[in-house]
């Protein structure tokens, strides 16, 4: 992966879709169907839909720096869901990282 240079600055910039960052050696993804996030892009809430059986967990919100900006446990039967209060946060790119037992799974989210 070759970096590219801006005339500007001269640092090192490179696109998102070439940098991987595992969050853990051992983790594994939730099935990627068992979690719908919208809407997207929010701006007040971030509705959480488990489309499987998922007993119960816990969800954080990460800024793209990898700063936890929220967190909190839920309880979720089959085609439960989760509504996450972003009336607080900044406009911008977010992760929401859903986790069960060990295993867990992201997704970005726009809040307008």
């Amino acid at each position: 992966m070759e970096p590219i240079y801006t005339p500007i600055s001269y640092q090192s910039i490179y696109r998102k879709e070439d940098v991987a960052v595992p969050v853990s050696v051992n983790e594994q993804r939730l099935d990627d169907n068992s979690i719908v996030i919208y809407p997207n892009p929010a701006t007040d809430q971030l509705n959480v839909r488990f489309n499987n059986s998922i007993d119960e967990g816990s969800w954080e919100v990460l800024n793209l720096q990898g700063q936890i900006i929220a967190r909190g446990q839920f309880s979720a039967a089959p085609n439960a869901s989760l509504t996450i209060d972003l009336e607080n946060m900044e406009a911008g790119y977010y992760l929401l990282k859903v986790s069960a037992g060990n295993e867990s799974q992201t997704h970005k989210f726009v809040k307008r």
